[in-house]
């Protein structure tokens, strides 16, 4: 039996750690003990406890929080995380690598977590980056000398190379070179992804094969069915429940991470707080969501016209990608109160987006969730030492 770290720097939310969860679940039906270590273990323990995993609160520092709260690139992330600071980022590596020892790691799956990345070198520990196209840069660029680069990206390498210093490591030239030598699982399709890296495994949504909610439409084919996975600090959500409400559809809304019990009483919206099961997609009209990789994913697999609401930097590049397949609509969320309404009658009625939406679904009819979460972790026991 070897013992396996899933690691999250990043918001850790049940739809953000679907994925983790369903890989580490098949791991563990194959003998093997699965850790995790995430951020805001309050939001997570509970589905964790439920599904008998261990997890520890992740060594993660948030020094320019107030600054970077929400990155608007992986720089920005990284300068978040303590990237910008070297005693900062020192200390956090010598505590990933102390985790590391104490759990007794035989792997690391990093899911947005580049200073455990950055302490798994040595090697200490073998890595598998798992994640979405915005926290796995493309490693095709060509490599350029850190004074040609942005200031803050020469401010990251130099913390970074100072911390690897220390023990013995070679030098990163590049912040890609953070996941150099490391199996890559990139959560979506390969159409919806920025990068054309080939090293790169693209195994797609894993949500289906997540405990959810069951809910069901009405039976009446009258009206549209507009199926709603919002996050619970998404700006003005009370005004784009409204919104939904005025389209006079038949209209179900998962609020991940909020208070959803606030919204339960409003009439014409079916409020639930954990995530609706997939199949609910296949007769959906529209789908409405925040540019989440895997949210983007399995309408795209569905073939239901999406309306992202954005305001990060994953949802609106998700989003870009989406509607430059014509199977999406963005809304930035300082425009929403004016354009929300509008966009989502726009997805139900204007054919060309059901009909693009069509035409990516057909492309992705040959993916097999059960079949990527098999490879996954059959990718992650390889590296087993």
């Amino acid at each position: 039996m070897s013992t396996i770290v899933f690691a999250s720097e990043g918001p850790s939310q049940f739809s953000q750690m679907a994925a983790q969860l369903v890989i580490a679940n098949r791991l563990r039906n194959q003998g093997h003990k699965v850790l995790f270590a995430c951020t805001d273990i309050e939001s997570v323990h509970s589905i964790l406890a439920r599904h008998h995993h261990g997890f520890v609160p992740a060594p993660r520092s948030l020094p320019s929080e107030s600054r970077n709260r929400r990155p608007q690139d992986y720089v920005q992330a990284l300068l978040r995380l303590g990237f910008g600071d070297p005693q900062t980022l020192a200390a956090y590596v010598n505590a990933w690598r102390n985790l590391f020892r104490t759990a007794r790691a035989e792997v690391l799956v990093a899911d947005h977590a580049p200073i455990a990345l950055l302490a798994a070198a040595a090697p200490l520990v073998p890595r598998v980056v798992l994640g979405n196209p915005f926290t796995i840069p493309g490693l095709d660029n060509p490599a350029q000398d850190i004074q040609h680069r942005l200031p803050d990206e020469a401010l990251i390498l130099d913390c970074a190379n100072k911390a690897l210093a220390e023990r013995n490591c070679s030098p990163l030239r590049k912040i890609s070179d953070l996941f150099a030598g490391a199996p890559r699982l990139v959560t979506t399709f390969p159409e919806l992804d920025v990068a054309r890296d080939s090293a790169s495994i693209r195994v797609g949504p894993m949500t289906d094969q997540v405990e959810s909610q069951t809910a069901e439409w009405v039976a009446s084919q009258n009206r549209p069915r507009i199926l709603a996975q919002l996050r619970g600090d998404t700006p003005g959500l009370q005004m784009l429940l409204q919104h939904l409400r005025a389209v006079n559809g038949d209209v179900i809304c998962c609020i991940l991470g909020g208070e959803s019990a606030a919204f339960r009483n409003l009439r014409g919206i079916r409020v639930i707080a954990e995530p609706v099961t997939p199949g609910l997609l296949r007769d959906a009209s529209a789908f409405v969501a925040n540019g989440q990789t895997e949210s983007v994913a399995l309408a795209a697999k569905a073939g239901i016209p999406q309306v992202h609401v954005v305001f990060d930097a994953v949802g609106k590049m998700n989003a870009q990608l989406a509607a430059a397949r014509g199977v999406a609509i963005p809304v930035v969320t300082k425009n929403a109160r004016a354009s929300f309404g509008e966009s989502i009658r726009k997805a139900i009625l204007d054919k060309r987006y059901r009909a693009a939406a069509s035409q990516l679904a057909a492309k992705c009819i040959n993916y097999d969730a059960d079949e990527m979460i098999i490879r996954a972790a059959a990718i992650i026991i390889n590296e087993i030492r």
